[in-house]
């Protein structure tokens, strides 16, 4: 048996699925693994995560499959199911082999891969779509928006191709605390300029720290934030880009991935704006003063609003 060892990201693994069609493998006896796992009387081969190889691999699975079934498989592939390499290889020899038209990738549920695929893709669709609309960000003074999510999955890319499209003139980052990564928005340039002379300063915030013990670069100008600019994901099909202006969404606004360390609390309360901390107190109070008592239902509101979304949304959050 061979087997593929990957690291646990997208380049890797598809790196890895175009190296074992490039080597003429026999798809039958051939694994691809998340991590170090060993397999007894197999042949391994660690995978280094090439950019070239894994673009090669998304323009052919978008082209035979097409879009959609492509962003599933994508989604898959963010989850942290040890075996999800395994199933999305598999899911994808079986739609080439088939010669599987665009959209009907997923329809042989029958088979234990493409139902692990799904399975996995719809989980990961399903957080996609709550944090959509739970996201919750706070104004800073100096005007960027900060938002804070902890998921299940590693979903942030997602998030981010929705709310720079949904705000492209809004300065923003979104941090994902469970994996230290966070999602840095720049506005367009003439909403920066238009901003910069109604403020009077740069729209990044100047405070100089946001982690203990540790100077930041959050100064004017530095679109990176003072955080380590980090790798970018392919989202909704596009491929990935080294470029250093950043991620280019079809509109042409950019937004990075980067590595970022756990903010003070401390600090994160300092840098909110007069504004936000009276904009937050009246909308808690309207959230508490909307619903009727009698009809008051929690384990609906559970179902509808589960209770790990709740920690960093503004309505559930104590009065600063």
């Amino acid at each position: 048996m061979i087997v593929y060892q990957c690291e646990d990201s997208l380049e890797s693994i598809l790196t890895a699925v175009y190296l074992a069609y490039e080597e003429k493998r026999d798809h039958r006896d051939t694994r691809i693994s998340i991590g170090e796992q060993p397999f007894l009387f197999s042949e391994e081969h660690e995978v280094r995560a090439d950019e070239e190889k894994a673009l090669k691999v998304m323009c052919t699975l978008r082209q035979r499959f097409g879009e959609e079934d492509f962003l599933r498989l994508c989604y898959a592939l963010t989850t942290m199911e040890e075996e999800k390499g395994q199933a999305v290889y598999q899911t994808i020899v079986k739609g080439l082999t088939y010669k599987t038209k665009p959209g009907h990738l997923f329809d042989a549920l029958s088979d234990p891969f493409v139902h692990q695929a799904f399975a996995l893709s719809r989980r990961a669709g399903n957080e996609v779509h709550h944090l959509i609309g739970f996201v919750r960000f706070q104004e800073w003074k100096g005007g960027i928006l900060y938002g804070k999510i902890g998921p299940e999955n590693n979903i942030l890319p997602y998030l981010m191709e929705h709310f720079a499209d949904r705000l492209p003139g809004e300065s923003f980052i979104l941090q994902d605390v469970n994996r230290k990564i966070a999602g840095l928005h720049p506005a367009r340039r003439e909403e920066r300029g238009n901003k910069e002379r109604k403020a009077g300063q740069g729209i990044w915030p100047t405070e100089s720290s946001l982690t203990q013990g540790r100077e930041s670069a959050w100064n004017r100008g530095e679109e990176t934030c003072g955080f380590e600019r980090g790798e970018h994901l392919p989202v909704k099909g596009r491929e990935q880009k080294k470029a250093s202006s950043g991620f280019e969404n079809e509109m042409g606004r950019s937004w990075y991935l980067a590595s970022a360390e756990q903010i003070d609390e401390a600090v994160l309360d300092r840098m909110l704006s007069d504004r936000e901390r009276e904009m937050a107190a009246l909308f808690r109070y309207f959230c508490k003063n909307i619903a009727i008592k009698e009809r008051k239902n929690l384990k609906l509101q559970q179902n509808l609003l589960p209770l790990r979304f709740q920690e960093y949304m503004t309505e559930f959050d104590k009065i600063r």
